[in-house]
């Protein structure tokens, strides 16, 4: 009580500080009234019983958060002591109080600070800045097509050379906006111009094709066209007469469906796959004989000569066809 009294007294005037000395059964020898002659059960008090110092956040049977110190007894050279444990313990709020405030301290002196800088900040930058803000408007009346030069300035050196640079910039504009006004003027009278050549060449390729049309659906033999895929592109009136399948009913069908027999269907589909896969095609430019079926499945012998057409933009078979002459 001596010990307690002479150590722990003049902290306690300033802050609750609290001693225990418990024995080795965990009995309270020497404490605050409400635990002192009780057994006591906390995480420090165990780490004591094992030998270790030090200190931890507790919270107490009687349900307060505490910063509570630990240690052991030491005994005396060959005397091992009696196995009694010290816990100093403070409530947490209270232990904390010092750094709590200087928290406080510090978080009030950085605010300060930072308003101060802030504003020490907002005056330089609008020193530094209004020259840029004139620069800026002069950007926009350039971006919204005006030929605005800038103003000249002394501020800094900087904006000096940032002002010529935009002065260079509206005269190259100006130049250009010159050069691209006669480049679009020429331009102009050269679409102009071709346009023209492609509306008159148009108009003979149209008149070109109603000419091959007028001569395929006058002629006086059948006329097939195919493309390289088997499908039937064209199919004129004496190919409807020939046939019986109107134009608007074969166009877009396969030919070896339409007109072949069944039993040479297998023999078609080898010869084109032949020709796409050499390019051979031996069946074209000669007379051949044929048998194939018209609309009511009759079989007939035709004739027919086969031409090809392969280039980059047209790929197609084309043939013209008529009845067998009967030969004695």
């Amino acid at each position: 009580s001596e010990v307690r009294d002479a150590i722990f007294a003049p902290v306690g005037r300033h802050r609750a500080v609290d001693l225990l000395i418990v024995s080795s059964t965990g009995t309270v020898l020497l404490g605050p009234s409400d635990v002192q002659g009780t057994r006591l059960q906390v995480p420090s008090l165990e780490a004591a019983g094992r030998g270790a110092s030090g200190h931890s956040r507790e919270t107490w049977p009687d349900g307060k958060s505490y910063l509570v110190g630990h240690s052991r007894d030491a005994g005396f050279d060959a005397y091992p002591g009696l196995g009694w444990r010290v816990l100093v313990r403070q409530p947490l709020d209270e232990a904390y109080a010092p750094v709590n405030q200087l928290h406080r301290h510090m978080l009030l002196g950085g605010v300060g600070a930072a308003l101060l800088f802030s504003l020490l900040g907002w005056a330089v930058a609008r020193l530094i800045t209004r020259p840029l803000l004139d620069l800026t408007d002069v950007a926009r009346g350039i971006a919204a097509g005006y030929a605005v030069k800038a103003p000249a300035s002394g501020a800094y050196r900087e904006v000096a050379l940032l002002g010529n640079a935009f002065n260079a910039l509206v005269k190259g504009l100006q130049d250009n906006e010159h050069e691209l006004r006669m480049s679009n003027a020429a331009l102009e009278r050269r679409v102009s111009e071709r346009t023209a050549e492609l509306r008159a060449a148009m108009d003979d390729v149209r008149a070109s094709e109603e000419r091959l049309h007028a001569v395929i659906d006058h002629a006086q033999e059948a006329f097939i066209g195919m493309d390289f895929e088997g499908v039937i592109t064209d199919w004129n009136d004496q190919a409807e007469k020939l046939f019986g399948w109107k134009r608007a009913d074969v166009l877009g069908e396969s030919l070896a469906d339409t007109i072949l027999p069944e039993r040479y269907q297998t023999a078609f589909v080898q010869a084109m796959a032949h020709f796409l896969t050499t390019g051979e095609a031996p069946f074209t430019g000669q007379l051949m004989e044929r048998t194939v079926v018209n609309q009511r499945g009759e079989e007939m012998q035709v004739e027919m000569t086969i031409g090809l057409i392969n280039t980059a933009n047209l790929k197609l078979f084309n043939a013209f066809v008529r009845p067998a002459s009967r030969r004695p």
